[in-house]
C-alpha cells in the first residue's frame, strides 16, 4: 500500500496596513494566503480602508515597483501585479514594504509582514482581525491635518471604528472579507 501523499500546507500572511503620515494611525490587521496576487492585495485593502479601486495604484517592494502598467503613459515600467505572487515578492517574515493608492491625493501605506502561519481550520481568508480609526473619504483632496478637512468632513469620518471589518464602531473582530474578493488570482 503506497503512502498518501500530503499537500503542503498554504502559508498564511498576517499583515498590518497603516495609513502614513496621519497621527493618531489609521490601521487594519487582517490574514491573506500566502500565493494571491498583489492584485489581489490591492483589492483587499480596498475593501480594508474602505475605497472604491478606481485610481491607480503601485506596491513598492525591494525597489521594484508593481501595478497596472500603461504601456503608452509613465506607467510603462511598473511590473505587472496580476502576475507577482505576494510569497514570491515577500517570502519571509518579518518585512515591510509600500503600498500607494490614489497618485492625486498621493495616500501611502506601510504593508508590515508580521507573521508567517499556518491556516487555521474551518477559517476562510481572506480575514480582518483588527483596526482602528476610519480612512479619509475617496478624492477628499485636502490633507487631513488642516481645518479645512475637520470643516468639510467633521469628525465624524475618523472616528475609531472597525468600520472595514462589519461596518459599524467598536473593538476589532475576526471577520471574512467577503465583499468582491475571492483568494484566485
Amino acid at each position: 500500500m503506497a503512502a498518501e501523499k500530503k499537500r503542503p500546507t498554504e502559508a498564511i500572511y498576517q499583515m498590518k496596513v497603516t495609513l502614513k503620515n496621519i497621527q493618531p494611525p489609521i490601521w487594519r490587521r487582517f490574514q491573506v494566503p500566502g500565493r494571491i496576487s498583489l492584485k489581489k492585495l490591492h483589492r483587499i485593502i480596498q475593501t480594508l480602508m474602505p475605497w472604491d479601486g478606481y485610481h491607480l495604484h503601485q506596491f513598492i517592494i525591494d525597489g521594484v515597483d508593481y501595478g497596472e502598467p500603461d504601456p503608452e503613459g509613465d506607467l510603462s515600467e511598473l511590473k505587472d501585479d496580476r502576475y507577482a505572487r505576494l510569497n514570491k515578492v515577500v517570502p519571509a517574515a518579518p518585512d515591510r514594504f509600500i503600498y500607494e493608492y490614489d497618485f492625486g491625493d498621493g495616500w501611502e501605506h506601510e504593508i508590515l509582514v508580521e507573521k508567517v502561519l499556518p491556516p487555521e481550520e474551518g477559517v476562510r481568508y481572506p480575514i480582518c482581525l483588527a483596526g482602528k480609526r476610519a480612512c479619509p473619504p475617496e478624492d477628499c483632496a485636502v490633507s487631513l491635518d488642516t481645518p479645512v478637512f475637520w470643516k468639510q468632513f467633521g469628525t465624524q469620518s475618523m472616528k475609531t471604528t472597525r468600520a472595514s471589518c462589519n461596518g459599524s464602531a467598536g473593538a476589532s473582530i475576526r471577520k471574512p472579507l467577503v465583499r468582491t474578493i475571492s483568494t484566485t488570482g
